[in-house]
């Protein structure tokens, strides 16, 4: 369903053609918009899947990076992957706990691998432990990520080494961190929460026009009763039902995450 099939659903659910619908497609389009903005804000696993991927960080100064189309909100960011060292150098984490014999589970045999998953247990803690080099805060109006400080005014920062963020998001569902399904839409205008939520919320303005010529006793319009009260107050009922409804909803399965 397009946009344009789906303001005529919504005008025929308020009775058009046979009754007159005092709404422009302007009128349709901000509730269109105003119900998706709704729908992906509270409707995580549902409109949005919890996704993960990587960002190089720069090292030319930069502390503003663009994040992928369909990033509704950033959970957090992640660039010390490699805080524990490599276990080929020397005065590392990883290093110690290799020579130490922590790591050898796998290359005996298997004999030690309870000691092994031990070990990487331990890492992720100390991983956890460690604190990153950075601040970091999203922007959702402009979809950006800002750091700080400067990459290249970091303590820590090699220049001749790759540099990388994890980002942890989330991120709507037809999106990933290459490329935009531009079919998205078309199926989302079918979903049953957003197609009665864009209808109650066309209730609610059309109830509001015709309310303020409730009184109006002109030519051809003698005996008319407006029903525009009944019309905000019904749009109104609606609207909170379905609020509720979408944020007690439980999230089903979830959406695979994709690292990339």
């Amino acid at each position: 369903m397009t946009k344009s099939e789906f303001r005529d659903y919504i005008k025929r659910s308020l009775g058009f053609p046979y009754i007159k619908v005092e709404l422009s497609d302007e009128h349709l389009d901000d509730s269109i918009n105003r119900t998706l903005s709704i729908y992906k804000k509270w409707a995580a696993g549902v409109a949005t899947k919890e996704t993960f991927f990587t960002v190089p960080i720069s090292s030319g100064g930069q502390h503003t990076y663009n994040m992928p189309s369909g990033v509704t909100e950033v959970l957090s960011m992640n660039d010390s992957s490699d805080s524990m060292g490599s276990s080929n150098e020397l005065f590392t984490t990883s290093n110690l706990m290799q020579t130490s014999g922590m790591l050898s589970g796998l290359q005996s045999g298997g004999s030690t691998i309870v000691n092994y998953h031990s070990a990487l247990d331990m890492m992720d803690l100390l991983d956890r432990y460690s604190s990153s080099d950075f601040n970091w805060k999203y922007h959702p109006f402009n979809n950006t990520m800002t750091l700080s400080p400067l990459p290249s005014a970091s303590p820590s920062w090699k220049s001749t080494s790759n540099h990388f963020m994890l980002i942890h998001c989330y991120m709507l569902e037809g999106y990933d961190n290459t490329n935009i399904h531009s079919n998205w839409l078309e199926y989302v205008y079918e979903t049953q929460w957003i197609q009665e939520y864009a209808i109650a919320l066309s209730k609610i303005v059309l109830g509001y026009i015709r309310r303020k010529h409730s009184g109006n006793t002109s030519i051809g319009n003698v005996g008319i009763e407006l029903d525009g009260a009944d019309m905000v107050s019904e749009g109104k009922e609606e609207k909170e039902r379905l609020e509720e409804q979408l944020k007690s909803e439980e999230i089903g399965d979830g959406w695979a995450i994709l690292i990339g």
